[in-house]
Parts: C-alpha cells; structure tokens; sequence
C-alpha cells in the first residue's frame, strides 16, 4: 500500500518540473502522481539502489555541504557501497564541502564525484 505523505513532509516542485511531469504523464496517458511514483521506483529507487550501476554517487556527490559533518556522512556512504574508491572532502570557498571519489582503471584516475 502507498504511503501518504503527512502534511508537514509535503514538498513543493518547481514550476519547470511540473510542466515536464504533466508532459511525459499525458504522453504516456496516466495520471501525473502515477508518473512520478513509477519513475522514482525506476529511477531513483532502482539506479541509486544498485552500487553496480553507479548513479548516486555522482549525483550525491555534485551538492555542496555547508558543514564537514555532512560531507563525511557521504563520503561514509560512498565508501561502504564501493570500498575500492579514494575518498576526499574538499574544502571550498566560502567554508562549504564537497565529496571526491575516485578510481584507477587502466593505469589512469577517474573521478566519479566531486
């Protein structure tokens, strides 16, 4: 059974991103919460879900953190779900943070994050 969102966890969407889920709901002839559902469990569910596929991290790791707590808690994460990547926090400007993974294939360094 779906879960409901409480009031006080409700979001607002931006109003570009109500457009496109109107669009791609009516292209498909379902309604627009049935779309987003079903592209959260195929997308964001599936593909963030599966280390193997290696979509999150990327992703995760493109925000900014105003805090070095925050950035270690993701750079935890990234480094339970693959063990064999090198982790860094950067420290940016304005005392914010970001996560760098990275790997070596074929002798080179390839940056997943950061």
């Amino acid at each position: 059974m779906a879960k409901r969102l409480k009031p006080e966890t409700s979001f607002t969407l931006t109003p570009r991103n109500v457009a496109a889920l109107h669009l791609y709901a009516e292209l498909v002839g379902v309604s627009s919460q049935e779309f987003l559902n079903r592209f959260l469990v195929e997308f964001l569910i599936a593909h963030f879900g599966d280390p193997q596929i290696g979509a999150a991290e990327p992703f995760l790791g493109s925000f900014e953190f105003k805090d070095r707590e925050k950035a270690e808690r993701l750079a935890q994460w990234v480094k339970e779900r693959d063990p064999d990547l090198e982790i860094e926090i950067l420290k940016l400007p304005r005392s914010r943070f970001k996560v760098r993974a990275t790997y070596v294939f074929d002798g080179r360094m390839h940056e997943i994050c950061g």
